[in-house]
């Protein structure tokens, strides 16, 4: 396995359905994933990172888990599901935000705006230009501290930058014994076998 380190984003709360996807993407673009049966509650988001050696230090996975079921891994794959990026971030949403910030481009602007304003921000060179945190976010995370590349947004989204940028990515999820999604894993970067 890579070699990552795990760090605590924040706290989502989730109903029945979620999206997985680009935040740029509006519902129904065919690369990404409208992802029924998971257990309505409140979640806990985390990234991976890990060094890629000339790439720096980058997200591996986004991840959240439901809080009846902290040590659940998603390791089962979604077969049919390739989450495509061309924004450089994904994530996870929850079903009517998604679909709300999509119907008011107001929303969807203030999205974006926040992104921006909590992410930190690259070069055409993938040399780090700017490092913003917010103190709240960082004295809430009792996980290791740095920049983070990734923010829970209104409670409601996970978002991540996207490993090393645009592409095709796959999404796992993990179930309790009734079938219903306890956690979800978008993968950014393949360990290589």
């Amino acid at each position: 396995m890579m070699k990552a380190d795990k760090y605590k984003v924040g706290e989502l709360k989730l109903g029945d359905k979620v999206y997985v996807s680009d935040p740029a993407y509006s519902p129904g673009i065919w690369c990404q994933a409208l992802i029924g049966d998971i257990k309505p509650g409140k979640y806990i988001g985390y990234i991976y990172k890990s060094n890629l050696e000339d790439w720096g230090r980058r997200v591996i996975d986004i991840l959240i888990i439901h809080e009846d079921y902290p040590d659940s891994y998603p390791t089962k794959k979604f077969e049919d599901v390739e989450i495509g990026v061309d924004s450089a971030k994904a994530g996870i949403f929850e079903y009517e935000f998604f679909e709300d910030i999509n119907e008011n481009t107001t929303k969807k602007d203030e999205l974006f705006n926040l992104m921006h304003d909590l992410f930190v921000s690259y070069d055409v060179y993938g040399n780090r230009i700017r490092e913003r945190i917010s103190s709240k976010r960082a004295s809430q995370n009792k996980e290791p501290q740095e920049p983070m590349d990734a923010a829970v947004i209104f409670g409601k989204c996970i978002i991540s930058d996207s490993g090393l940028g645009d592409g095709g990515y796959d999404l796992y999820y993990s179930d309790n014994e009734i079938g219903e999604i306890v956690a979800l894993r978008l993968n950014f970067i393949r360990e290589e076998s």
